[in-house]
C-alpha cells in the first residue's frame, strides 16, 4: 500500500467512523490539539486566563477571555490553524526518529495537561488508552508501527476539521437525522467556532465551515503531494544508483563483491 493510498484510506475511514466508539482515543487527542490552538492564541495575547474543557462525548470547548472582535476572530481561528499545522508537521516529516519522539511527547503532553485541570474530565480514560497504545508501540519498537501511528495521528487532526465543518455547518440537517451521527448537536458545549466567527464578522457560519473544510482538504492534498514527490525521488535515486552522499552505490557494491 503506497502512502498516498494509505492517507486516502485513513481519512475516509476516520470520516465514516468518527461518530463511533472506535476512534475515541484518537478523537480526544485530535480535539485536544484543536483546543490547544485556541488556548495558545489566548495565552500569547492575554496571558494565563485560559480554560479548556473536554467532555465524555469528546466535545472541546475553550472559553474566550476577550470581547474585542479582532482578537475573538484570531482566537476562534486558532483551533483550525493549530490542527492543520500539527498535521503538516507530523505528515510531512517522515523521519522515524522524529515520529518516535513526537508520539511520546504528544501522549505525555495531553496526560500532563489534563491532570493539571481543576476537574479531571471523563475523556481522561481515552487519553490513558492512547498512552497505553503508545507504550506498547515503544515496547514492540517497530518502525512500521511508528510510521502508521504517525500517519493516524496526523490525519486525525485533518479529519476532525473536515468532519466538524462538514457535518455541523455544511450539512446540519443531515447531522441531526443520520443515526450514526445522533447526539452531535445535543452534546455540544457552548457554541461552535464558526458561530463565533459569524458573530464577529457577520459572515454566515456555513461560509466559514466551507472555508475551513476546503483548507483542510487542500492541506491533505499538500501532504499527499509531498509523499508522491518523495516516492519519485526515491525511485530516481534507485534507478540512477546514487545514494544520499552523491556516490554511486552500485559501483561500491560491485567493488565490494570483487
Amino acid at each position: 500500500m503506497t502512502r498516498v493510498i494509505r492517507y486516502i484510506f485513513l481519512l475516509s475511514s476516520m470520516l465514516i467512523l468518527w461518530g463511533t466508539y472506535i476512534l475515541k482515543p484518537i478523537k480526544v487527542v485530535a480535539i485536544f490539539v484543536h483546543e490547544i490552538g485556541h488556548a495558545l492564541m489566548m495565552w500569547m495575547f492575554f496571558g494565563n486566563s485560559v480554560q479548556v474543557n473536554l467532555t465524555l462525548s469528546e466535545v472541546g470547548h475553550t472559553i474566550p477571555v476577550t470581547n474585542e472582535r479582532f482578537w475573538t476572530f484570531i482566537i476562534a481561528n486558532g483551533g483550525y490553524i493549530m490542527s492543520l499545522m500539527f498535521s503538516i508537521l507530523i505528515l510531512r516529516i517522515r523521519n522515524l526518529k522524529f515520529r518516535r519522539y513526537s508520539l511520546g511527547l504528544v501522549s505525555v503532553w495531553v496526560l500532563i495537561s489534563l491532570i493539571y485541570v481543576e476537574k479531571i474530565p471523563a475523556s481522561f480514560l481515552y487519553v490513558i488508552i492512547f498512552s497505553i497504545i503508545t507504550i506498547i508501540a515503544y515496547i514492540i519498537n517497530s518502525d512500521k508501527i511508528f510510521e502508521w501511528m504517525g500517519d493516524i495521528i496526523g490525519i486525525s487532526s485533518i479529519a476532525y476539521c473536515m468532519y466538524e465543518t462538514f457535518m455541523k455547518d455544511m450539512l446540519p440537517i443531515v447531522a441531526l437525522k443520520v443515526d450514526l451521527l445522533k447526539g452531535i448537536a445535543n452534546n455540544e458545549i457552548g457554541i461552535r467556532d464558526t458561530e463565533i466567527l459569524y458573530d464577529v464578522t457577520g459572515v454566515p457560519a456555513v461560509v466559514w465551515g466551507t472555508f475551513w473544510f476546503v483548507i483542510s482538504l487542500l492541506v491533505m492534498m499538500f501532504c499527499m503531494r509531498g509523499m508522491a514527490k518523495n516516492k519519485k525521488k526515491i525511485l530516481k535515486v534507485e534507478r540512477l544508483g546514487i545514494d544520499d552522499t552523491g556516490r554511486n552505490f552500485k559501483a561500491k557494491r560491485k567493488n565490494k563483491l570483487l
